[in-house]
């Protein structure tokens, strides 16, 4: 991925109200590691915005965070004492892999998680767990909009996996 691509994400991250709400310290910590998105789902980049390409880009993601050195960075820049990373990494490994077995789940029959739900895709993401900002949920609409064009315009949907 090109230098202005990591430039260009880095700025967009930087200016995202869900990042700016983390502490300065967090903030230097995960930047390196959220510039990097375009990179890390570059083969996902060209894929329309739906829910099977939403969710497999948060995984990767979040794998990419865990298999590095994220959690015990993030960790380390907190005043000394408040937790042990070796638990917390031990802790979000294993919601992860939970996270993805339900994953894999859903990927296996979408349209059976969306009967069971009784909702639609696009109900899954318009509604505010998806993270899609105005701007992002009017271009999905629009039936023209990439993993690639959300990592660009609102990173942050994708790799923020907090409840509202």
């Amino acid at each position: 991925m090109s230098t202005s691509t990591r430039k260009a994400l880095r700025k967009k991250i930087s200016e995202d109200p869900v990042f700016l709400r983390q502490s300065k310290a967090i903030q230097g910590v995960a930047l390196p590691y959220f510039e990097q998105l375009a990179e890390v789902l570059a083969d996902l980049m060209d894929k329309p915005v739906n829910l099977v390409n939403l969710l497999q880009a948060k995984v990767r993601c979040l794998d990419f965070l865990l298999d590095g050195d994220y959690v015990k960075d993030v960790v380390d820049a907190q005043p000394s004492g408040i937790i042990r990373s070796d638990l917390l990494i031990s802790f979000v490994k294993d919601m992860r892999d939970s996270l993805k077995e339900m994953v894999d789940k859903i990927i296996a029959d979408t349209q059976g998680f969306l009967d069971d739900l009784g909702v639609t895709e696009q109900e899954i993401l318009l509604a505010p767990g998806a993270k899609l900002n105005g701007e992002s949920k009017r271009r999905y609409l629009s039936g023209n909009f990439t993993i690639g064009d959300l990592v660009m315009s609102q990173p942050m949907a994708i790799i923020d996996n907090t409840p509202d």
